[in-house]
Order: C-alpha cells, then sequence, then structure tokens
C-alpha cells in the first residue's frame, strides 16, 4: 500500500528537500552516505566523517527523457576537507556536474535542485552514479560516495544491471568501496517486510568486517535506532523488517571495513 502523496510530500519537507514540480513519472527519493573514521568505526557512538547525498530522483522501470528537475541535499558531518563538487554518471561516463563548496564543518548542508539532461543518456536502462567528491581531508585524502541507482532512458532495453538494484557506496583512498545494495523492490521495504540485501566491498574494497541493518538510526547524536540485523563480514540474504507504528521511518543499511564505509537510506511511511 502507497502511503498518500500529502503524506510522501510531509516526508520529503522533513528531510528537508523541495518538492519536484516538473519531475516526469514516478520519483523516488533515497540516501547515499560514505563514512570514514581513522580510529575506527564504533556503531553508535563512533562514526567518524560523513558524506550524505539525499535525492528525489526518476523511479526505475518507468521511462523518461528530456531535463528533469532532480532536488538533492549534500550534508557534510565532522569533515576535515571541503566537498567540491556533485556529479551525475551514468555506467561508463560523467554527464552532469555542479561545483560545491562544503565544509571543513562539523555539521552543514545544501539543498538545492540541479536539472539533469537525461536527453544526452544512451537509451535503456542505465545506473546513476550520484557523488559528492571531497578531494583532500586534513590528511590528505580523498572521500566520496556513490550510488547505483537505476533508471530508463526512453525504454527499460537494454539495461545495463539485471534485476532489482539498488546501492550506496562508500570510497576513501586506499580502501576502495564498501557496498550496501538492496536486492528486492521497494515495496518491501515496509512494517512486516522480508528484504534481501547484499552489504559486502565493492570494487577494490578491503573486507567487510561488519555489516547491518536499522530502523531510525540517529548516529550522529550516538542512537542505532532500531537494529534489525547486524554481524561481523560481509553479508548476503534476507532481513525481516519488524512491525512498526504508523508514520515516517527510514531503512539504513551499512558495509563497513572498519575504517571505510557505505550507506545506503530509503525512507519509508507505514500508513
Amino acid at each position: 500500500m502507497r502511503a498518500p502523496t500529502s503524506v510522501l510530500f510531509a516526508l520529503l519537507l522533513s528531510f528537508g528537500l523541495a518538492i519536484p514540480t516538473s519531475a516526469v513519472g514516478p520519483t523516488v527519493t533515497l540516501e547515499s552516505q560514505a563514512w570514514w573514521s581513522a580510529t575506527g568505526i564504533a556503531i553508535p557512538g563512533s562514526v567518524g566523517a560523513h558524506i550524505h547525498v539525499f535525492a528525489t530522483v526518476p523511479a526505475d522501470g518507468y521511462p523518461i527523457d528530456g531535463p528533469i528537475d532532480v532536488p538533492v541535499k549534500v550534508t557534510a558531518h565532522n569533515q576535515t576537507g571541503t566537498i567540491t563538487l556533485l556529479r551525475v554518471s551514468n555506467g561508463s561516463t560523467v554527464m552532469q556536474s555542479w561545483p560545491l563548496s562544503l565544509g571543513p564543518c562539523a555539521d552543514c548542508s545544501w539543498s538545492g535542485t540541479v536539472t539533469v539532461n537525461f536527453s544526452a543518456w544512451p537509451t535503456g536502462r542505465d545506473e546513476m552514479r550520484w557523488t559528492a567528491n571531497l578531494p583532500k581531508n586534513d590528511l590528505g585524502n580523498r572521500q566520496y560516495q556513490s550510488t547505483g541507482w537505476q533508471v530508463c532512458i526512453r525504454s527499460c532495453t537494454p539495461s545495463y544491471r539485471s534485476g532489482v538494484y539498488l546501492e550506496a557506496r562508500g570510497w576513501y583512498t586506499g580502501r576502495g568501496y564498501q557496498n550496501a545494495r538492496l536486492t528486492s523492490p521497494l515495496t518491501t521495504v515496509q512494517s512486516g517486510g522480508t528484504i534481501t540485501v547484499k552489504l559486502a566491498p565493492g570494487s577494490g574494497g578491503l573486507p567487510t568486517t561488519f555489516s547491518g541493518a536499522y530502523i531510525d538510526p540517529d548516529f550522529h547524536n550516538g542512537s542505532a535506532g532500531l537494529t534489525i540485523f547486524s554481524r561481523a563480514g560481509s553479508y548476503t540474504g534476507t532481513i525481516v523488517i519488524p512491525a512498526l507504528a504508523p508514520g515516517p521511518h527510514k531503512l539504513v543499511l551499512l558495509s563497513s571495513d572498519g575504517l571505510n564505509a557505505g550507506v545506503l537510506g530509503i525512507p519509508f511511511v507505514t500508513p
């Protein structure tokens, strides 16, 4: 059951995002995070320097074309460097980029709407890789997050990825990617739902030493919310979301090598 439009709009506003006025077709609101801690990530109290990208993007499975406005919020937490760029790539090419200057800061953000011209993208089901780039922190190292969010441009074939594929990635110099992936439909992200996930290293990634799934965490204030799954090491399989109270919630999936982490956030509403 899909939440009423008014409830979804209220949820978007609660995360500081504008409501798209010229979007073509259905949209979904998703979040990708990258974490880094030189002294080690320890949930919930020590989660390091974060980069968040929160965006309302065209939904997978619905062909779109032309320029589409995408509301985006970029947030930095405990950052010792400056985020200089927001960009969107497809599976192989940077399609557009926008300059930023965010940080160093303990807590700062930028919100705005960027227009993505999908008429310049190849036809087919392609991958949106939204990235906020921090080229150099106080250690001289690069950090960024990325996404594997699928979109159909004019047609859903050919497809860059097979099946359901929704991913967030955290990358750090010398450590590669840590990836958090949902492999079941977004409709499974609901009170009492069963989701399938892959929480594991990505390209060039070191072994995953910790993976987890949480409902409504507030890690910046030392709260893991409701922990519904955690284990040492990577994980591929199912996770059951327990019964939840009515109202807005967020599912958070995490994969970490102990210092670097990729985090996927999916807001949803329990009627």
